[in-house]
Protein backbone atom coordinates (compact mmCIF):
# COMPACT_ATOMS: atom_id res chain seq x y z
CA UNK A 1 0.00 0.00 0.00
CA UNK A 2 2.94 2.93 0.67
CA UNK A 3 4.33 1.83 -2.69
CA UNK A 4 1.36 2.09 -4.44
CA UNK A 5 1.24 5.88 -2.40
CA UNK A 6 4.86 6.64 -3.07
CA UNK A 7 3.74 5.77 -6.90
CA UNK A 8 0.69 8.37 -6.75
CA UNK A 9 2.95 10.81 -4.97
CA UNK A 10 5.99 10.61 -7.66
CA UNK A 11 2.72 11.05 -10.21
CA UNK A 12 1.11 14.13 -8.15
CA UNK A 13 4.65 15.90 -8.15
CA UNK A 14 4.96 15.32 -12.21
CA UNK A 15 2.27 16.88 -12.66
CA UNK A 16 2.11 19.57 -10.58
CA UNK A 17 5.55 20.12 -12.00
CA UNK A 18 4.44 20.27 -15.54
CA UNK A 19 1.38 22.46 -15.16
CA UNK A 20 2.63 24.65 -12.91
CA UNK A 21 5.73 25.49 -14.79
CA UNK A 22 4.25 25.84 -17.91
CA UNK A 23 1.84 28.42 -15.97
CA UNK A 24 5.05 30.41 -14.94
CA UNK A 25 7.07 30.16 -17.79
CA UNK A 26 3.52 31.19 -19.89
CA UNK A 27 3.13 34.35 -17.60
CA UNK A 28 6.40 35.66 -17.55
CA UNK A 29 6.82 35.18 -21.50
CA UNK A 30 3.74 37.53 -21.24
CA UNK A 31 5.58 40.41 -19.70
CA UNK A 32 7.56 42.57 -22.57
CA UNK A 33 11.07 43.21 -22.36
CA UNK A 34 14.54 43.12 -24.55
CA UNK A 35 16.96 40.06 -24.57
CA UNK A 36 19.76 40.35 -22.83
CA UNK A 37 23.02 42.11 -24.51
CA UNK A 38 24.87 38.69 -22.88
CA UNK A 39 22.07 36.62 -24.22
CA UNK A 40 22.03 37.56 -26.97
CA UNK A 41 25.70 37.15 -27.60
CA UNK A 42 25.59 33.62 -26.66
CA UNK A 43 23.22 32.45 -28.70
CA UNK A 44 25.35 34.11 -31.53
CA UNK A 45 28.01 32.36 -30.63
CA UNK A 46 25.85 29.52 -30.46
CA UNK A 47 24.73 29.61 -33.61
CA UNK A 48 28.26 29.96 -35.48
CA UNK A 49 29.57 26.94 -33.87
CA UNK A 50 26.22 25.18 -35.14
CA UNK A 51 25.70 27.19 -38.44
CA UNK A 52 29.11 28.60 -39.10
CA UNK A 53 26.84 31.33 -40.13
CA UNK A 54 27.74 35.29 -39.36
CA UNK A 55 24.14 36.62 -39.52
CA UNK A 56 21.20 34.72 -37.65
CA UNK A 57 17.65 35.54 -38.46
CA UNK A 58 15.97 37.55 -35.36
CA UNK A 59 13.18 34.89 -35.18
CA UNK A 60 15.44 32.21 -35.03
CA UNK A 61 17.37 33.96 -31.79
CA UNK A 62 14.14 34.82 -30.46
CA UNK A 63 12.98 30.94 -30.27
CA UNK A 64 16.21 30.27 -29.19
CA UNK A 65 16.16 32.62 -26.55
CA UNK A 66 12.48 31.63 -25.18
CA UNK A 67 13.36 27.91 -25.44
CA UNK A 68 16.45 28.62 -23.20
CA UNK A 69 13.88 30.75 -21.18
CA UNK A 70 11.40 28.08 -20.87
CA UNK A 71 14.01 25.08 -19.92
CA UNK A 72 15.35 27.36 -16.64
CA UNK A 73 11.71 28.08 -15.58
CA UNK A 74 11.50 24.16 -15.37
CA UNK A 75 14.75 23.65 -14.07
CA UNK A 76 14.37 25.99 -11.16
CA UNK A 77 10.80 24.78 -10.76
CA UNK A 78 11.82 21.04 -10.78
CA UNK A 79 13.87 21.96 -7.27
CA UNK A 80 11.22 24.00 -5.87
CA UNK A 81 9.05 21.09 -6.21
CA UNK A 82 11.47 18.28 -5.52
CA UNK A 83 12.17 20.23 -1.81
CA UNK A 84 8.55 20.56 -1.59
CA UNK A 85 7.91 17.29 -2.28
CA UNK A 86 10.34 15.54 0.03
CA UNK A 87 8.80 18.02 2.71
CA UNK A 88 5.50 16.95 2.50
CA UNK A 89 6.56 13.44 2.17
CA UNK A 90 7.84 13.36 5.27
CA UNK A 91 4.89 14.38 7.06
CA UNK A 92 2.89 12.49 5.24
CA UNK A 93 4.66 8.63 5.62
CA UNK A 94 5.04 9.86 9.36
CA UNK A 95 1.25 9.67 9.66
CA UNK A 96 0.86 6.46 7.37
CA UNK A 97 3.40 4.79 8.86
Amino acid sequence: MKKLVLFGWCVASVAVWLIAGWAISNGLLSLTGEMPLWLEHVIRWGFRVVYHDDTPDPEDMQTVAITLFILAVFAVFAVVVVWLSRLAWKRVSKKLA
